[in-house]
């Protein structure tokens, strides 16, 4: 027997007792109790009910009132509230701006001192009609006396006798003889005066809400969405210097497909339903 089929066999023998002890020498497995798996599938039986059924959608929230704030006036802004801001919060009917209103201040007085001196020229304008209505009257009756006694006063009716006077008279519409007293009672003129006191007390209203227009204040409470207001900057009529968001109401608005809002009842049928709703927000990450 060659040399290397002996060192075959007793590695073959050193193998098999290896094996063996081994297999000898192996720890008895430990049992281990049986856990029963959940069932992924969980069966409900259904039952019969009648009720609302949720219907869930997602929109932005927006302000239902935003306005544009800006000057109705030019001047020099002299204030500017100092929570016009962006992001402040200012409440109802406080002032946002206000403009320089020198100059308006004046046209209010300019406009007081017209009044006042319309006001004095209406009243020597009732003077003159109650003189000239006394005169007119002291006319007639000296007329009538002097035809009562057939006597013809040239230093009242010069150059016209009463007889022309009378026939004239008969001849004239009665339309131009009531034109012709009223000229003579400066009936016109005190109109015209009257006028012209009512054109001065407008001037007046005009001025006086100019002066007002100088303060601009808030028409709701609200926030500000942005501004561009600065103390001393000119500003112009019309000119924007930012925008206010009321925090009164918001609006939502839901996109649904037909067969979600068709869940909803009355939502397609009237165009003013009015249908409850749940509404949450997320902010920040905060719910």
């Amino acid at each position: 027997m060659s040399r290397q089929l002996v060192y075959s066999i007793v590695l073959l023998v050193g193998a098999v007792l290896i094996a063996a002890v081994l297999i000898a020498l192996r720890p008895e497995p430990v049992e281990e109790e049986r856990v029963e798996q959940v069932p992924l599938v969980e069966v409900v039986g259904f039952e019969a009910a009648s009720g609302p059924i949720p219907v869930l959608g997602s929109g932005t929230v927006q302000a239902r009132d935003e306005v544009t704030i800006g000057a109705e006036v030019s001047g020099r802004l002299t204030y500017v509230h100092p929570a016009f801001r962006e992001g402040g919060v200012v409440p109802k009917g406080a002032t946002l701006l206000r403009i320089d209103e020198s100059d308006y201040i004046n046209q209010v007085r300019v406009a007081e001192a017209d009044v006042a001196a319309q006001g004095i020229a209406v009243l020597e304008a009732q003077e003159e009609v109650e003189i000239a209505r006394e005169e007119l009257q002291r006319f007639d009756a000296r007329a009538l006396a002097a035809e009562g006694a057939g006597e013809s006063d040239t230093r009242i009716l010069a150059p016209r006798t009463i007889d022309e006077v009378k026939a004239e008279a008969l001849d004239r519409p009665a339309e131009a003889d009531a034109v012709e007293r009223g000229l003579a009672t400066r009936e016109p003129q005190l109109e015209s005066a009257i006028a012209s006191k009512d054109r001065a007390e407008a001037n007046l209203s005009d001025a006086q809400i100019r002066l007002g227009r100088t303060r601009v204040r808030a028409p709701f409470g609200g926030l500000v969405r942005e501004e561009s207001a600065a103390i001393g900057q000119l500003v112009q009529p019309g000119e924007p210097l930012g925008s206010l968001v009321s925090t009164n109401a918001y609006e939502v608005r839901v996109s649904l497909t037909a067969d979600e809002a068709a869940l909803i009842p009355g939502l397609l049928n009237a165009s003013r339903a009015r249908v409850p709703a749940s509404v949450t927000y997320t902010y920040g990450g905060l719910v």
